[in-house]
């Protein structure tokens, strides 16, 4: 049996995951409301900017990654007998196994950095909780941190996707 590639990958997204959710659970001493409230739209900018490059950086350290393996590819006749009149002659990569692999390692890299700013979402509403703005002011911050945190979960179609995109090549693997 081949162990999963994405398993470590898989653990540490379920353990960001479960410390955002952890934050929002620790006991809080009794502070002033106001200084939540001051730090509210500060903060609140703060979490936009990290949900953004959440998105953005991954997918921009995924695609120039990719684009550095320089990974080679070769021309092979279509197999889809339909398509032959169309494209007679397909790029696959020389060696797909190598092909994944080195993605791989890309892909942990960049889902590593999404992860790590969605977090930071969460940690902007822990800040607002501990500064007693009010779980109302609070949980929109959580809210969006999870739903980062659920998109980016680790998958082998994410990998074999952005090598597809990268090369301009039909399905890996």
């Amino acid at each position: 049996m081949t162990p999963n590639p994405l398993l470590t990958l898989r653990v540490l997204w379920f353990a960001i995951l479960s410390a955002t959710v952890a934050f929002l659970f620790i006991p809080m001493p009794v502070s002033d409301p106001a200084s939540g409230a001051t730090l509210l739209l500060p903060l609140a900018i703060t979490a936009s900017g990290c949900a953004l490059a959440s998105v953005l950086l991954p997918m921009q350290v995924m695609r120039r990654g990719l684009e550095r393996l320089k990974l080679q590819t070769v021309e092979v006749d279509n197999r889809e007998p339909a398509l032959e009149a169309l494209a007679p002659r397909r790029r696959v990569f020389r060696d797909p196994d190598v092909a994944e692999h080195a993605a791989l390692r890309v892909y942990k890299t960049a889902t590593i950095l999404g992860l790590a700013l969605a977090e930071a979402i969460a940690l902007d509403g822990f800040v607002l909780k501990f500064l007693a703005a009010g779980l109302h002011n609070a949980l929109p911050f959580f809210v969006v941190s999870w739903a980062l945190i659920l998109s980016l979960f680790p998958r082998r179609r994410a990998v074999t996707r952005a090598l597809e995109r990268a090369y301009h090549i039909g399905p890996v693997g």
